[in-house]
């Protein structure tokens, strides 16, 4: 029984990797294993079919990034993780980018063939392959228009399009128009009829007067925005961003989108994280923390809600006598 424990945690005397083993490719003397953990446990994989005598575990640097991978090889077999990429060309065999392999014949998508489209095969942006036919996103079809697919904008953009379609990273833009798309910056595009966040359109808004601000806020001359949903009665002139949270303008100060009931713009101010006040409150989270005094307030450990005053402590918005 304790041979048999033994054996869990750290690996069997044939090589087999137990729990305590690094993950990865293990030798025994007749066998090759791959432990990865999952989870709660791990998994330990022989590998089929695999040339021990020969076998060595090699990182292969990518010539697009940099970075590296580690493979399993033998002398005819090339493995990634625990399953062998079939039909691959050992002596040609290279690391390309985020799961993405080739050999003079193939390209290979983790352990699947993907194409035979060597020629062709490149990047576009940072999240699709392509070859003349298809664009790719892992191992699937993404696009059959190869052709006409692109990133709309610069390096930063997840805007993309074919003749047919748009997106934001992987997710369509329903209804966008690929001829007039174009990238304003951040998370914003725009086509000839409508502005958007990411997939969202804005309803309303102005492209000649629309402005990005920052932390997903924007605005044009008769909206302020909050990524596609304008903040109801938000003054665009005299809207100003303290934090991600908390905003204000000349009438009113906002929590997200809500308008923080009774907070005087003129004195509003920040205390910390999550904190803010004005002349007569102090506010969490855009609520009022009912009797603190804005003069003495102190948080104390902003991560357990616990703030003080001269007279009181409190727990969030509950106040500790």
């Amino acid at each position: 029984m304790i041979l048999g424990l033994i054996a869990t945690l750290f690996g069997c005397g044939d090589g087999k990797p137990g729990l305590f083993s690094a993950n990865g490719y293990h030798r025994g003397k007749d066998k090759v294993w791959y432990k990865a953990s999952n989870g709660m446990g791990y998994s330990a994989n022989e590998l089929d079919g695999v040339d021990v005598a020969t076998f060595s575990i090699r990182s292969l640097k990518s010539s697009i990034n940099g970075q590296t991978s580690d493979f399993g090889i033998d002398a005819t077999q090339v493995y990634y993780g625990a399953d062998k990429i079939e039909g691959v060309d050992v002596a040609t065999f290279e690391y390309l980018y985020s799961g993405y392999t080739r050999d003079k014949n193939a390209v290979f998508y983790m352990s699947s063939l993907l194409t035979r489209d060597v020629t062709h095969f490149a990047l576009v942006g940072d999240d699709f392959v392509r070859d003349a036919q298809n664009v790719y996103f892992g191992s699937n079809v993404f696009s059959d228009d190869a052709v006409h697919f692109a990133r709309v904008g610069g390096d930063c953009s997840d805007f993309y399009k074919d003749s047919r379609k748009c997106w934001h990273f992987i997710n369509e833009i329903h209804g966008a128009d690929p001829a007039t798309l174009r990238y304003l910056g951040a998370d914003y595009a725009a086509d000839a009829n409508h502005l958007y966040h990411q997939t969202n359109p804005m309803e309303g808004a102005d492209i000649h007067s629309f402005q990005i601000l920052k932390d997903k806020y924007s605005k044009d001359a008769r909206h302020v925005y909050l990524e596609s949903l304008p903040i109801e009665g938000a003054d665009p002139a005299s809207f100003r961003i303290l934090d991600a949270y908390h905003t204000l303008d000349a009438k009113r100060c906002y929590y997200s989108s809500q308008v923080i009931p009774d907070a005087d713009p003129a004195s509003f101010q920040l205390v910390e994280s999550g904190y803010a006040k004005d002349a007569q409150r102090v506010f969490l989270l855009g609520k009022a923390i009912e009797g603190a005094d804005p003069g003495t307030f102190r948080v104390q450990n902003n991560a357990a809600g616990i703030s003080s005053d001269a007279s009181h402590y409190y727990s969030m918005w509950d106040r500790k006598d």
